[in-house]
C-alpha cells in the first residue's frame, strides 16, 4: 500500500484540488461531478443549488481557496490527491450556519469527504479527520462538529463522513432531533 500524506488546502495546492474534482472524486457517482465542493457555500437564497452549474461552482471556489474561506484537507498517494475533507471554522460554512452550536465561537465544522472509489475503506477518512482535527486545534478553535446522516443506504449517502467513524474518533451524539435525517456529533479539540 501506498504511504499516505495529508496536506491542508492552499493556493499551492488548488491545482491539485481541481484536477482530483475534474477527473476522480466522483468518477462513481456522476450525479454529483458538478458540486466541486461548493454545495456548503453556494448563495442558495439568490440561486436554487439546482440551478448551480458544475462550470459555475467550479469558477465560485477557485477564490474562496485563495482566500481561505474554503477548508480542508487533501490526502494523496504517490503524489496524487486520493482524498479530502471540508473542514473549517463553522464561519466558513455558510450551508450549516443554522445548526446547532455552529454560531459558537471557537466551533469548527466537518463538511464533507470525497474519498476516491479505489481508496475506500482503507482508512483515509479517519485519516483526514485526524489531521483536520489537528490543524482545527493548531488555529485554536476549540470544539468541532460533524453532521452525519442517522442512516446510510449508499457509499455517497456518506458523504458527510459515517457515524461510527466520529465515535470512533471520540465524538459523541450532542444533536439529536427526531425527523431530521442529520444528527449532529460534536467533540473537544
Amino acid at each position: 500500500m501506498d504511504t499516505i500524506e495529508i496536506h491542508p488546502l492552499s493556493a499551492d495546492r488548488l491545482g491539485d484540488w481541481l484536477h482530483y474534482f475534474d477527473h476522480v472524486a466522483f468518477a462513481d457517482n456522476p450525479d454529483w461531478q458538478d458540486c466541486y465542493c461548493h454545495f456548503l457555500h453556494a448563495d442558495t437564497a439568490s440561486k436554487p443549488w439546482s440551478q448551480w452549474t458544475g462550470e459555475e461552482n467550479r469558477r465560485a471556489v477557485i477564490p474562496l481557496i485563495e482566500q481561505r474561506e474554503m477548508n480542508g484537507m487533501l490526502a494523496y498517494a504517490g503524489g496524487q490527491v486520493i482524498g479530502w475533507v471540508h473542514a473549517g471554522p463553522s464561519r466558513c460554512l455558510p450551508a450549516m450556519k443554522d445548526k446547532p452550536g455552529a454560531d459558537e465561537a471557537g466551533v469548527a465544522a466537518i463538511g464533507c469527504f470525497v474519498v476516491a472509489k479505489r481508496w475506500r475503506g482503507q482508512g483515509v477518512a479517519r485519516q483526514l479527520l485526524r489531521a483536520a482535527c489537528d490543524q482545527l486545534k493548531a488555529q485554536g478553535l476549540h470544539t468541532v462538529q460533524a453532521y452525519p446522516r442517522r442512516e446510510t443506504k449508499s457509499e455517497a449517502d456518506a458523504h458527510f463522513g459515517p457515524l461510527d467513524l466520529y465515535l470512533d474518533e471520540g465524538f459523541s451524539i450532542w444533536h439529536d432531533a427526531p425527523g431530521e435525517r442529520l444528527l449532529t456529533v460534536r467533540r473537544a479539540l
